[in-house]
């Protein structure tokens, strides 16, 4: 196997598990009344922070508010990104088909970007500037703990 297809194995199998992981902790979330996944990582972070009761019930109620706008293109992003995986999985590679695929998922991420950015910027509102530095801190240490699975994976892949 050349160094350039182990890349390519590498590069995939991050992506599929960081997606994948993601879409997992959102659907563990939803299907379990939200008492696992995704929503009680973000109590935990909060709890680290000292977000007080109030403030995680003026968070719940914006994260609730906007549940009906991001449930919908949460749906089509996996749907998509279903579509995908199974054109790229075929005999035959389509590049074109690839690459429209690609254009429908890169619309929908951008749409569910400026929805979170709306949402986190209401609730930045909630927070003191002590506690947005404290989920700083906590974020900058899940992106160095991310980096540190993708170099192992990567130097796996390379045989070290």
């Amino acid at each position: 196997m050349t160094t350039t297809n182990k890349v390519l194995i590498g590069a995939g199998l991050i992506i599929a598990l960081t997606v994948g992981g993601f879409f997992t902790v959102m659907a563990r979330a939803e299907g379990e009344g939200h008492r696992h996944g995704l929503f009680t990582m973000l109590r935990a972070a909060f709890h680290r922070a000292g977000v007080t009761k109030e403030q995680g019930d003026q968070i719940k109620a914006i994260l609730s508010k906007h549940q009906t706008e991001i449930k919908p293109l949460m749906d089509r992003m996996v749907a998509e990104r279903r579509a995908l995986r199974d054109l790229i999985q075929t005999e035959s590679v389509d590049e074109k088909a690839i690459r429209n695929e690609v254009n429908k998922l890169a619309t929908i991420g951008a749409d569910l970007a400026v929805k979170r950015a709306y949402i986190a910027h209401e609730v930045r509102g909630v927070l003191t500037s002590d506690q947005i530095g404290k989920l700083k801190e906590m974020q900058a240490k899940h992106d160095t703990h991310v980096d540190e699975i993708r170099d192992r994976i990567a130097a796996h892949i390379k045989g070290e």
